[in-house]
């Protein structure tokens, strides 16, 4: 199974065994199907974090550059990207992938506050700047949940078994919702 082989190469690299790590991590990538492009994109990006960690530099900054090939519009690719290119000084390229993984709609502000890899570039602009985005683009969508919420629960009250009974009526807010955001 390539979940296994996954596991077992990022528990070979967290030991530091990086060859292990690193036959285990392309044996994975060999298993994976080809047509799940985002998959074996974020498998690179594994595969470049060990290769960096046994010194082979340039063929991990190759696997890292095919990930974001393989999946430019993956978000959790450019996200594993970002930590690679901070965790191997390459500060600018972290930054970069932080704000595209952003673009992307990454918005996780705690797992950009709280990821040790991310500690050298605390205190730069682009960085901190991350930060704000992803922030905003948070606020955002929970503004956006709200209103539907909101949307449903005045709903609530004219469908469903409860129909009359009030916003309390949980099934008929259920009900409401499915309404409003068909297929949630």
């Amino acid at each position: 199974s390539p979940y296994f082989t996954d596991t077992l190469g990022w528990a070979c690299l967290i030991s530091n065994r990086f060859e292990d790590a690193i036959r285990e991590l392309k044996k994975a990538l060999y298993l994976k199907d080809a047509a799940n492009r985002s998959g074996c994109a974020w498998q690179r990006t594994r595969l470049a974090r060990s290769l960096w960690a046994a010194g082979q530099k340039q063929e991990a900054l190759d696997e890292a550059a095919q990930a974001l090939a393989l999946a430019p519009r993956d978000s959790s690719v450019w996200w594993e990207a970002a930590g690679f290119y901070a965790r191997s000084g390459h500060r600018d390229d972290s930054i970069h992938a932080i704000h595209t993984a952003i673009d992307r709609g990454f918005i996780d502000v705690r797992a950009l506050e709280m990821n040790p890899e991310f500690d050298g570039l605390r205190q730069d602009p682009g960085y901190q700047y991350a930060i704000e985005r992803a922030g905003r683009a948070c606020a955002k969508l929970l503004d956006l949940v709200a209103e539907v919420e909101a949307e449903a629960r005045a709903e609530a009250p004219r469908v469903g078994p409860g129909a009359g009974g009030g916003v309390d009526d949980e099934a008929s807010f259920e009900l409401a919702l499915e309404e409003v955001v068909p297929g949630e």
